[in-house]
């Protein structure tokens, strides 16, 4: 019957988690990174392919080089698709497994049931680690812990009898939790806690069950993996230099003062989980002398505490330094983005504080009821916690929602104006869908909710600047809100002070030539591009706005030149802006609130696209038939029917050719169309061409009418 006790406390902790964590089984994807890990990333959602193989060996997209994560995505991209559902139950599945392999392993090193048990179920059930867990691009974070909590029982059995083969064993699992997330990079020295607890491998004269060793000895088996160490420590510096240049203006004093102030938080929030987040912004040089003060106060009693009590308790020496050690590498002392700290960031070192709580209860047979009522009401209560802390994490609107009440912050409230955007498309779109199946009452009702969301969304932004008003993340979103609705005007200010305030941003100064451009102000629109591309040469996608703008300005020469420099940079842009234009004019509420953008992007695409596509002037005329150009609209109709004719696309053919008989122009003009179909036919070239039909456009739109 004693032999199933493991069993039963297995069993135990996955139903126990598993009903805390429910709610995630229902959770969509959020706007917080999910885009570049899954549904955004060709490389993810297209599955497991050679190429995409490749690309998660060599890739440093998202700051980080972790090319056993890549592969889970992928693989779950190639089982399940794009079902959000699925992926939130693949990362539950992993907690759960790290929950029963962390009582499994414990309990192997210790000869005990009931404190693993205990450490088990608060680290199965803490919210704390409701990120970690409920968020799927941390992924990272529930198979790099499987790793190394497989690590820690491979070596139990190594140091049980020692072996060539059985610690080859454990530099395997090492190297794939680091595979997973560098931040297993201290796992050497936590394997050095364990040989002085709980496996005793350092001669004392006690009985243990385990090969004792001398320090040197011991410190020689750890080389090897510390070696790993170093050298995933090296490639993940090279894969964050562009994540830490965002914060080379904190000094070294300042990112201890941050340090510390989080040790204490993370302590904190274990004890009172009631203001969770998923985002704190770092303070920078505007943190508070009093916080730093109390918390150094707070760890230094902590760790004085810990050490006059280490030879009666050296579970609480051995749990105190792993929370202290394995924070290191996301501390902040290397600051990395612009967080100061992150729930996710304790899924593993919160395991030492849980161990150090666990071997602190005596044990006293009179007293076991008393204790065990107290520890169940604990879990009973974190799990409660969790429940409800899982259910913020069910779409980005709730997730942004709650972040903005309980950690207010210019990130937090940009990220929430995102997620109000994102619906109020959403709810645009279905209403559209509800316009054409001539439902308008429920088509207005929905056109009226995202519209409140909209306005909800310039809201926040306001507030982020209000708070922080150079936050240029907060500008560049008010701005796009505010093109949205065709306030271009409104959106000039926005920009122009955000440039002013952030003089070397290369992204706000492209943004406010495309600005300028959609107000028809090209020659200023020219300035802000080349002061973009100066800023950032490597991006083609600045080279290709500024060939535009330079071809609109009837500068063909130069403008090709932007535009080859633009394709060798970035080879796949054309692809993608036909991507983002189709999205564009798909969208039938965006189109008409700022038609002036569809135009610019879809010339942007015609024109620098080599050879000239018979599909992308498709998509041009129609942004001209959208913004009330009935003429442009004509000859670029035109224009693409020449391309498929010479090109022999037969499909397109009917219809091409239904559409120009749809824009017709007035009769009056058509003697200057001959011209400019002329002009624009296959056989001359296509830039110029295309270029000088848009000249004689406006030439014929100044002529008076007769």
């Amino acid at each position: 019957m004693e032999n199933r006790l493991p069993l039963r406390i297995s069993l135990g902790l996955l139903l126990a988690v598993l009903i805390a964590y429910f709610p995630v089984l229902h959770a969509d994807f959020v706007n917080y990174d999910d885009s570049q890990y899954v549904y955004f990333n060709d490389h993810v959602k297209t599955g497991l392919t050679r190429e995409n193989l490749l690309w998660a060996w060599t890739s440093f997209e998202a700051a980080n080089w972790h090319p056993l994560t890549w592969m889970s995505h992928q693989l779950d991209c190639q089982l399940f698709g794009l079902q959000p559902h699925a992926h939130h139950f693949v990362n539950l599945a992993w907690h759960l497994a790290n929950t029963v392999a962390l009582f499994l392993v414990l309990r192997r090193m210790t000869g005990e049931d009931w404190r693993p048990a205990l450490v088990a179920a608060l680290f199965g059930l803490h919210p704390l680690h409701v990120e970690s867990v409920a968020w799927v691009s941390e992924r990272k974070d529930v198979t790099s812990t499987f790793f190394a909590l497989l690590t820690l029982g491979l070596y139990t059995l190594y140091a049980a009898r020692p072996s060539l083969g059985r610690y080859l064993a454990v530099g395997a699992s090492f190297a794939l939790g680091l595979l997973c997330k560098p931040m297993l990079v201290t796992w050497p020295f936590v394997l050095l806690l364990m040989d002085y607890w709980p496996l005793q491998r350092i001669p004392t004269g006690r009985p243990t069950r385990f090969v004792a060793a001398g320090w040197g000895r011991l410190m020689w088996e750890k080389l090897p993996l510390l070696a790993l160490s170093v050298a995933s420590s090296f490639v993940t510096m090279r894969a964050q230099v562009g994540a830490m240049k965002a914060s080379e203006h904190l000094s070294l004093g300042f990112r201890l003062a941050n340090a510390v102030v989080s040790y204490a938080s993370y302590l904190r929030k274990m004890v009172w989980p009631m203001d969770l987040a998923a985002f704190y912004r770092h303070q920078g040089t505007r943190l508070p002398l009093t916080p730093v003060i109390v918390s150094a106060a707070v760890l230094g009693v902590q760790s004085l505490g810990v050490l006059l009590g280490h030879r009666r308790r050296p579970a609480l020496l051995v749990g105190w330094l792993w929370y202290l050690g394995t924070l290191v590498p996301v501390i902040g002392l290397v600051q990395v983005g612009v967080q100061s700290m992150a729930d996710r960031y304790t899924y593993i070192p919160l395991i030492g504080i849980f161990l150090a709580l666990a071997w602190s209860i005596p044990a006293l047979p009179k007293r076991r009821l008393v204790v065990s009522l107290a520890g169940s009401g604990i879990l009973m209560v974190c799990g409660v916690l969790t429940f409800r802390q899982a259910q913020y994490w069910r779409s980005s609107e709730e997730l942004w929602a709650r972040a903005v009440q309980v950690a207010e912050n210019p990130v937090s409230y940009c990220f929430y104006a995102r997620a109000l955007y994102g619906k109020a498309l959403e709810l645009y779109t279905e209403a559209d869908e509800l316009q054409r199946k001539g439902r308008k009452a429920e088509a207005e009702r929905l056109a009226a909710q995202a519209k409140d969301r909209m306005a909800a969304a310039e809201q926040q932004c306001r507030r982020a600047l209000d708070m922080e008003p150079s936050f240029s993340l907060a500008s560049a979103q008010l701005e796009e809100y505010l093109v949205f609705r065709n306030d271009l005007e409104g959106a000039l200010p926005v920009l122009s002070q955000a440039v002013a305030l952030d003089p070397q941003s290369a992204g706000l100064h492209n943004r406010l030539g495309r600005l300028l451009a959609y107000l028809g102000q090209i020659e200023e629109a020219c300035r802000e591009f080349r002061e973009a591309c100066r800023l950032d040469s490597g991006s083609g996608a600045r080279h290709f706005d500024l060939g535009t703008a330079l071809a609109l300005l009837g500068d063909c020469q130069e403008a090709q030149h932007e535009w080859e420099q633009g394709r060798r940079q970035e080879p796949g842009f054309p692809e993608d802006m036909r991507k983002f234009v189709e999205s564009f004019l798909e969208d039938s509420y965006r189109r008409r609130h700022c038609p002036a953008a569809a135009v610019f992007h879809a010339q942007e695409l015609c024109w620098s696209s080599s050879p000239p596509q018979a599909d992308f002037y498709q998509l041009l005329a129609q942004a001209y038939a959208d913004a009330g150009q009935p003429l442009a609209a004509y000859l670029a109709a035109q224009r693409a029917l020449a391309l498929a004719e010479a090109n022999g696309q037969v499909d397109l053919l009917p219809i091409l050719r239904q559409r120009l008989h749809s824009y017709e122009p007035p009769a009056l003009q058509y003697g200057a169309r001959a011209a400019v179909v002329a002009l624009t036919a296959p056989a001359l070239p296509c830039h110029p061409g295309a270029i000088e039909a848009v000249v004689i456009y406006k030439t014929l739109l100044a002529t008076p009418k007769r």
